[in-house]
């Protein structure tokens, strides 16, 4: 978010942020200000600056008759998101792959091994921060990270999405298979099989939105 915001400004907005993402605060659920005042023993305007930042996200509803309320999510921004991110992302696996870079592989393959001790631990939310760091480490070993917060800026209501996927039987092991096809194809040097790996991986959620969303109506839009 704008760095112009105060310390506890941020902290409030990525507690909430990363509960609002992992659905531990589900869609439409109510959000009281005086609570998360207390919570993190600040004032009303931290709050209020907090609250308003998720508003332009998209990740919460601020209505004067109604309250404060987690946001609904919207599948057709999830669909336009995952375009661009797909886009990018593409781009950059492919350039990362020319590069053979060996520090980026290294890095990712860890990355990699780290997501598989928490499969066998059952560490869902461990799992799902190391995806966002895989995906953060490609945007940082091409010096594109404000590209990173762009898309970050716009991307929670397919990261809802997502992490509605996650518990499904064996995404995480589908996931892990992706990261481990896409370091693959960078060691191989090969930008166009790291791009179509790139493509396949990042297609899986939005292409189940749909069903999701039939499952679960309450949740969207």
């Amino acid at each position: 978010m704008d760095g112009s915001f105060s310390s506890t400004v941020n902290t409030i907005y990525d507690a909430l942020r990363d509960r609002i993402i992992a659905l531990d605060l589900m869609p439409g659920a109510p959000l009281s200000p005086a609570q998360i005042r207390q919570q993190f023993a600040t004032s009303a305007t931290p709050v209020r600056d907090a609250l308003r930042a998720l508003q332009e996200e998209g990740l919460v509803e601020i209505k004067p008759q109604s309250g404060t309320h987690v946001s609904r999510i919207d599948l057709s921004h999830a669909v336009q998101m995952h375009f661009l991110r797909s886009t990018l992302e593409q781009a950059i696996i492919a350039q990362i792959a020319a590069s053979a870079s060996a520090t980026v592989q290294t890095e990712l393959a860890s990355i990699v091994e780290l997501q598989q001790d928490c499969v066998q631990h059952n560490d869902l939310a461990g799992f799902r921060q190391l995806d966002i760091r895989f995906h953060e480490t490609l945007f940082r070993a091409t010096n594109r990270m404000a590209l990173h917060r762009l898309v970050r800026r716009e991307s929670g209501h397919i990261d809802r999405i997502r992490s509605l996927h996650l518990p499904r039987a064996d995404k995480a092991e589908q996931i892990i298979a992706d990261h481990s096809a896409i370091v693959d194809a960078l060691r191989a040097r090969d930008p166009e099989q790291a791009r179509e790996a790139m493509a396949a991986h990042l297609s899986h959620s939005v292409v189940l939105g749909p069903e999701l969303k039939a499952e679960f109506p309450g949740l969207f839009v």
